[in-house]
């Protein structure tokens, strides 16, 4: 089964407007309720990464085969993230992320409902991120799920390496 996901839109600036939703797991679950709002899971056909700016650089789709999920698009911004140089697909990507979103993708395709995971993991460069994870299903009929679409974000944890560092300051403390 050879299924393309969309294409991605071009770049585009974080025009959310203010006080609106930030977390961008929370807006891609709400882009797929209003999708499914007749009660009826959207299909992959719904999708529109233009639709989704600034958030389809970090989501992902799987396709319900015969052996599980095969993943057929995972963003730049996930790739990126992770420590991770590839310019197209899935080559590269360190299993740790495929597990990450494999978890939450398999809930939703089982479950039919949205999945969530979080954590702390170290990236491929060695450094902590806290990360969210949101899979959603898809469905090509409105009933037996065909896809899962999902989102990983993350943030950074910031480390300082000080230790045998000495500190010049023209700065001198008051007695």
């Amino acid at each position: 089964m050879n299924v393309k996901a969309p294409e991605a839109p071009e770049a585009t600036q974080d025009t959310t407007p203010a006080g609106a939703e930030r977390r961008k797991g929370n807006q891609l679950l709400r882009h797929w309720e209003r999708l499914g709002a007749d009660g009826a899971l959207p299909a992959l056909a719904d999708i529109d990464p233009k639709a989704l700016s600034t958030l389809w650089r970090y989501c992902f789709v799987a396709v319900r085969g015969r052996y599980g999920l095969l993943f057929t698009y995972v963003g730049p911004a996930v790739v990126r993230g992770w420590g991770v140089a590839t310019q197209h697909g899935l080559e590269g990507i360190p299993p740790a992320v495929i597990a990450m979103i494999e978890e939450p993708a398999h809930e939703a395709e089982t479950t039919g409902q949205p999945a969530l995971r979080e954590g702390q993991i170290a990236n491929g460069w060695g450094d902590d991120l806290l990360y969210r994870a949101v899979a959603l299903p898809l469905s090509d009929d409105g009933v037996a799920i065909s896809h899962v679409i999902g989102l990983l974000d993350y943030v950074e944890l910031r480390r300082e390496v000080v230790k045998g560092v000495s500190i010049a300051t023209s700065c001198h403390p008051r007695s």
